[in-house]
């Protein structure tokens, strides 16, 4: 996991790193970087975590296969679903344009 997300948030991270460097020279109080990458890791480690518990359940149910594909048409069904209405969902919105200007968001905290 950290070998796969931690390259995509590195301009991030380094954006970030200058900032608080900055502030700090200032004299303005700001988290530390390493904060802000543990931050970082434990969201994606919490939800690691709940969607293997995800995973073992619907294997326990005999709702996916030991190759991970749904066995269920209702459950593929579902997650399709949810995936389309995600795609619509303000949520999204929100998510985006935060991740496409980082450092609009770090200026507005």
């Amino acid at each position: 996991m950290v070998g796969m997300l931690l390259p995509s948030a590195a301009p991030a991270i380094l954006l970030y790193g200058g900032l608080s460097r900055a502030n700090r020279d200032k004299g303005q109080p700001t988290a530390s970087i390493f904060l802000f990458v543990a931050g970082y890791l434990f969201a994606w480690t919490l939800f690691s975590v709940v969607v293997a518990g995800f995973q073992i359940a619907l294997g326990q149910l005999f709702l996916m296969s030991p190759m991970m594909v749904a066995t269920s048409t209702y459950l593929s069904g579902g997650l399709l679903l949810v995936a389309g209405i995600y795609q619509w969902s303000p949520i999204k919105d929100a998510c985006l344009t935060t991740c496409r200007s980082p450092l609009q968001y770090f200026g507005a905290n």
